[in-house]
């Protein structure tokens, strides 16, 4: 997408959902090779694999929740209901009692 001066923020929105989908889409297929390839693997490879995707679970949660979030800057604009962020991530800080 090129952006110019008469590029709207609705096509911006829209263009950044289809990315974080595409992005979802190949992640989930990545999770899935993997998974099934599992049991063909030695114990040191499979704990390697499970750990990376472990990380690219939660990278797929930080995108899943950026999609809702823009899904529902865009509901709002069309002055519909948002969608829930269930099963999304929220990061936050760790709090120290006082």
């Amino acid at each position: 997408m090129d952006i110019t001066a008469e590029t709207t923020l609705r096509e911006v929105n829209a263009f950044s959902i289809a990315t974080l989908e595409a992005l979802i889409a190949d992640i989930d297929a990545l999770r899935s090779a993997a998974q099934g390839a599992t049991l063909e693997q030695d114990y040191p490879t499979a704990q390697v694999v499970g750990q990376a995707m472990s990380s690219i679970a939660g990278v797929r949660m930080q995108l899943e929740t950026r999609r809702v979030a823009l899904e529902n800057v865009r509901r709002g604009w069309d002055g519909e209901e948002p969608l829930s962020g269930a099963g999304t991530f929220t990061p936050t800080l760790p709090v120290t009692p006082a």
